[in-house]
């Protein structure tokens, strides 16, 4: 790491290390005490952040990366995993102009390991830092076809809107609960999600956005989507 260093000394990783055990989230539980890397210790007040930590959390979003590292539990990967996904989620959140050229990388599998995250804050704040990339890299949703025509949806995007489905509990597979007082997804990111899913049907021609959006299954989930983010 050079010497004006982006992220405190007691924070940092050798460049021939993926993290340092004392700080890394950890391996028997799923999250660490301060949980998945507080931005505060990511990154300087500059917010710039150290390449390898970026590769480090890229690399735990495959199975067999976060299997690796969590051999003297292996059980434990996926939580690990899960970590993983949020904190990269924070680092977009503060630095989106930094992780976004990165998007393509992690996008999708960032999508399935969402899903399965406490419904907290946490989850709120790594959503709308994956939303920060959707704004900065719109394209990678879509194809453009050549001869200027209007883009077609990528299956991707189904991704995402099972993603944001999953984010409110009743509509959630798993049953996960929220706190007392919590209301999730919470309005300012129900707001952020609206705009963005309707701004991609604009873009798509009618008879493309139909062929897509209404093949969704199961059936619940178009209706989801559709009555809590694409109506009036």
């Amino acid at each position: 790491m050079c010497a004006s260093s982006c992220m405190c000394a007691s924070y940092c990783m050798c460049a021939s290390s993926s993290m340092c055990a004392s700080y890394c989230m950890c391996a028997s539980s799923s999250m660490c005490a301060s949980y998945c890397l507080c931005a505060s210790y990511c990154m300087c007040a500059s917010y710039c952040m150290c390449d390898s930590l970026l590769i480090f959390f890229l690399q735990c979003l495959a199975f067999d990366q976060a299997n690796s590292y969590c051999q003297s539990n292996p059980r434990n990967w996926h939580d690990f995993q899960i970590n993983s996904c949020l904190s990269l989620g924070r680092l977009a959140y503060v630095n989106p102009e930094q992780i976004s050229p990165l998007f393509s990388r992690f996008a999708e599998p960032w999508l399935h390991l969402i899903r399965q995250a406490p419904h907290d804050y946490e989850k709120v704040k790594a959503f709308h830092g994956f939303c920060n990339c959707v704004e900065i890299v719109p394209e990678h949703f879509l194809i453009r076809p050549e001869g200027g025509q209007q883009p077609k949806p990528k299956p991707s995007l189904e991704l995402f809107m099972i993603a944001i489905a999953t984010f409110t509990p009743s509509f959630d597979p798993e049953g996960r609960i929220v706190l007392p007082g919590q209301r999730m997804p919470p309005d300012d990111l129900v707001v952020r999600l609206r705009e963005i899913l309707k701004a991609y049907r604009n873009q798509i021609s009618r008879v493309d956005w139909d062929n897509f959006f209404y093949r969704m299954q199961p059936p619940a989930l178009v209706q989801h989507i559709e009555e809590k983010y694409l109506g009036a």
